[in-house]
């Protein structure tokens, strides 16, 4: 299941199912984040058989919610934490123990045309490894998180990508 609403009702709340998973052996990790249209945008890991964990968006639409996978991660892990959003629409995060050579990615995903446009930066080991927490955007455009292995003493990093 994707995410549950619970809309408060005469006599306390009410819980709803807004969505269930479409990525299938994945677990929803992080919580949800909304932009101005009252999208939410989520993250599910991979699950422990190497299945896919993805992105998504659901999108209100007549009552229901529509579910749409932006971006699909295979690997042990996937994304861990709740996503960022910039004031463009572009979609921010990390997924662990996927990416180029397998110790985790920074990802971005960039609305276009209808679709999404997927870049990301691999982590290699050198520079950090197995981010699982979110990112965090400044003024400048450079974005910042942790990494749990790494460092002079392998017990983690703060890395810094700058535009």
């Amino acid at each position: 299941m994707v995410g549950r609403a619970v809309p408060p009702s005469g006599s306390g709340w009410t819980e709803q199912t807004l969505a269930s998973m479409n990525f299938s052996d994945s677990y929803t990790c992080g919580g949800v984040v909304t932009d101005g249209q009252g999208n939410l945008f989520g993250t599910s890991r991979c699950g422990y058989d190497g299945g896919p964990g993805g992105a998504f968006e659901l999108t209100p639409s007549n009552g229901s919610w529509g579910f749409n996978a932006l971006q699909t991660f295979f690997g042990e892990r996937g994304p861990y934490d709740t996503p960022t959003l910039d004031a463009a629409g572009n979609v921010y995060g990390t997924s662990s123990k996927t990416g180029m050579y397998g110790d985790g990615e920074v990802f971005k995903l960039t609305p276009s045309n209808g679709g999404w446009i997927y870049t990301s930066v691999s982590f290699d080991g050198s520079n950090g490894s197995i981010p699982v927490g979110g990112v965090v955007l400044d003024p400048a455009g450079n974005i910042y998180g942790t990494a749990e292995i790494g460092g002079s003493g392998g017990y983690g990093t703060v890395w810094e990508i700058t535009p």
